[in-house]
């Protein structure tokens, strides 16, 4: 005998709105429930709710049983292309530090020097009262540290973007390869609750 699921039953159980007008869009009023019906939709209801709310104690305790066995399926699917994606990270990582490192240094090389010379040109100064040094600094000295290192800060700016990119394009095949793993097994793993939890509801006596 075919088992049916009405909506007032959803209501009755307090589904949220969403899921009630999902099912209204799907099914109408009502729906028989079947394997092939629950794996078809098993992207647009939440079956740990449906388990919760529409089984009784021993079904679910079965269901949790299923669930379980669904998400170590899960982790195991992911596994290689997840350790795959985190050591193409980790390379990548290390060669965008690395680039950053050379980059540094020479910004840091040749701001030193512009910070010399600016030293030297103020130190004149330094032996007139405070506000002749801060006049200095204002209107003829710091311009000339800022002018010097100006450039090379722009060059900085174009290297740190530039090993953000080889960066990027490094880790995107693995990255796109993991995303598609996880999508591929997270759709198995809803199916398999779905499954569980449409055979359990169909089940006689309960």
């Amino acid at each position: 005998m075919t088992k049916i699921l009405a909506l007032s039953q959803l209501k009755a159980a307090g589904a949220c709105a969403g899921a009630l007008r999902r099912f209204t869009a799907a099914f109408g009023e009502s729906t028989p429930v079947t394997l092939a019906l629950a794996c078809k939709h098993a992207a647009r209801f939440s079956w740990d709710w449906a388990a919760d709310n529409l089984l009784p104690a021993p079904a679910r305790a079965e269901y949790d049983q299923d669930r379980e066995r669904a998400q170590g399926e899960y982790k195991t699917a992911i596994a290689p292309a997840r350790a795959y994606y985190a050591t193409v990270v980790k390379l990548a990582e290390a060669e965008y530090e690395k680039a950053h490192a050379r980059e540094r240094a020479e910004y840091d090389k040749i701001t030193a020097q512009a910070w010399v010379e600016y030293k030297r040109a103020v130190a004149p100064a330094r032996v007139e009262y405070d506000q002749a040094v801060t006049q200095a600094l204002v209107e003829h000295r710091r311009p000339k540290y800022e002018h010097a290192s100006a450039p090379v800060w722009v060059e900085r700016r174009k290297a740190r973007v530039g090993a953000w990119v080889e960066y990027d394009r490094a880790v995107a095949p693995a990255r796109a390869e993991y995303a598609r793993a996880v999508t591929q097994a997270l759709v198995e793993y809803r199916q398999a609750c779905a499954r569980a939890w449409a055979t359990l509801y169909t089940k006689e006596g309960i």
